[in-house]
């Protein structure tokens, strides 16, 4: 992290060394202008029609030891091709650090949920054994048809694409929730559930009852990725981490289809 001392180097014409954030690509860059914490960048865009607001990069000083990084995020654009020119404001540590801590904490109580079923499975196969165990000991005069035995067995389903679903493994989930400023716009949670209509998400971030929300994720068994528009029709607190309710307002068909196989398989 750059003290305030080097913050303050950063000032019209020096060179600092800029990669987007979770990525490793390390690229030049000038600073054109420098007032408190706000700076303007200018460099090479490599690819034509990205953008870049709402972005997060780490920055430091050209001459700089590489453990003496900030982290920035970007409030405004102008391209001039092959130039792009961005404004930036420093990401708050502090709230940044509590996201990350209350993901942590959802990972962890996912599992406890994934455990929990483990064990509820695992009793409703040993009932199951020992029913089949009582009606092979039991002097049975009348065999029943398939039919008499779905009737009368608790333990048959049907399957609903309706009915909520657990994930069985971790799935992180960014989004971006439309309309916000660009300090709360991005976030990341954990799918705790799914269905054919609706998601179930934790997440460290702040979301409203209302907001319109853009997330994706990525099917763990086919490595599919989804991508949806959602909006937030609940909101509950769970040791201070917030679950929200999404409703699925549009996604791709041969996505959704890819949702219900894996949402079958669950």
């Amino acid at each position: 992290m750059i003290d305030r001392d080097k913050a303050t180097l950063m000032k019209r014409g020096t060179m600092v060394i800029i990669s987007k954030e979770r990525e490793l690509t390390l690229q030049e860059a000038i600073v054109e202008h420098a007032k408190g914490d706000y700076i303007m960048l200018s460099f090479v865009q490599n690819e034509p029609g990205t953008t870049c607001v709402g972005n997060r990069y780490h920055i430091r000083l050209i001459d700089a030891p590489r453990d003496s990084i900030r982290t920035y995020e970007v409030i405004l654009e102008h391209k001039a091709w092959p130039v792009m020119i961005i404004g930036l404001l420093p990401v708050e540590e502090e709230k940044q650090m509590q996201q990350e801590q209350q993901l942590r904490h959802l990972q962890k109580l996912q599992l406890k949920i994934q455990r929990a079923r483990e064990q509820m499975k695992q009793e409703e196969k040993q009932i199951v054994q020992k029913q089949k165990h009582q009606e092979k000991q039991a002097e049975v005069k009348k065999v029943p048809t398939n039919s008499e035995k779905d009737d009368h067995n608790p333990t048959t389903e049907k399957y609903s694409p309706d009915v909520m679903a657990y994930p069985d493994y971790i799935i992180s989930v960014p989004y971006k929730r439309m309309g916000a400023k660009p300090f709360e716009e991005n976030g990341e949670g954990v799918l705790l559930a799914c269905s054919k209509n609706q998601f179930q998400m934790g997440t460290g971030g702040y979301l409203a009852v209302g907001d319109y929300v853009n997330l994706s994720f990525v099917i763990p068994r086919t490595k599919t990725q989804v991508v949806a528009m959602t909006k937030v029709t609940d909101k509950n607190f769970v040791d201070n981490s917030t679950i929200v309710t999404l409703l699925i307002t549009d996604m791709a068909s041969d996505q959704l289809s890819e949702l219900l196989s894996y949402h079958k398989s669950l």
